[in-house]
């Protein structure tokens, strides 16, 4: 069986700066579907669930955090929301 590889290092920084410009605004919902397509157009990788279909869900609560796996790597996207009181969300995304 061959070990996961990592995500080539472009493909991460590109990834990471998108997911940085994120953090920088606040949003009226999670930007998960943005973020997602991201990550697959620049690494080639899908984001999936721990049987390794594509994700599917649905990310509640006025904050928290969930770990997403990139498909065949040792990465995965790290996500923490929190809902101000003006209704808007404060996300925080990257890939490690």
């Amino acid at each position: 069986m061959t070990k996961p590889a990592k995500l080539h290092a472009a493909a991460r920084r590109q990834i990471n700066g998108y997911l940085n410009s994120i953090g920088r605004v606040y949003h009226h919902a999670i930007p998960l579907g943005q973020i997602i397509e991201v990550i697959e157009a620049h690494a080639a990788r899908r984001v999936v669930q721990e049987d390794g279909t594509p994700w599917s869900g649905f990310l509640c609560g006025r904050e928290g955090r969930a770990t997403l796996e990139i498909e065949n790597t040792r990465e995965a996207l790290q996500l923490s929301w929190y809902k101000l009181e003006s209704g808007r969300y404060e996300v925080t995304a990257y890939v490690a």
